[in-house]
């Protein structure tokens, strides 16, 4: 998706078929072979992947937290029907204000002990 300065995710669209699984693994893949300690995942979806089961997503979650110590985040565009991550933020439920504020909350909490 480009660079910091450059990037193009703004110009992403929805579009059905996504592999939850899939991109969260790809995403600690990269964090794998980060040389910084800790380490934070966060995934924007709308909860319902199309191209992996649920159980794949929740078993990959689990193991990247027990395993590896990576704190998985999700934030959920639409009602969650199952939760995968344990620690998430539906967006569906709240005012704008009040996502953000318990997203960035739960950020503060989630990484607390790294300073």
């Amino acid at each position: 998706l480009g660079e910091f300065r450059h990037n193009a995710i703004a110009s992403l669209e929805a579009g059905a078929g996504n592999n939850d699984a899939g991109a969260l693994w790809k995403a600690a893949e990269l964090a794998f072979a980060s040389r910084k300690r800790n380490k934070l995942l966060i995934m924007i979806s709308d909860g319902c992947p199309t191209e992996c089961t649920f159980e794949s997503l929740k078993r990959l979650v689990e193991d990247l937290t027990r395993r590896h110590g990576i704190v998985c985040v999700q934030v959920a565009v639409d009602q969650l029907e199952q939760i995968a991550f344990p620690h998430y933020v539906d967006l569906s439920v709240y005012s704008p204000d009040e996502a953000i504020s318990r997203f960035g909350r739960l950020l503060i909490e989630l990484t607390r002990s790294w300073r």
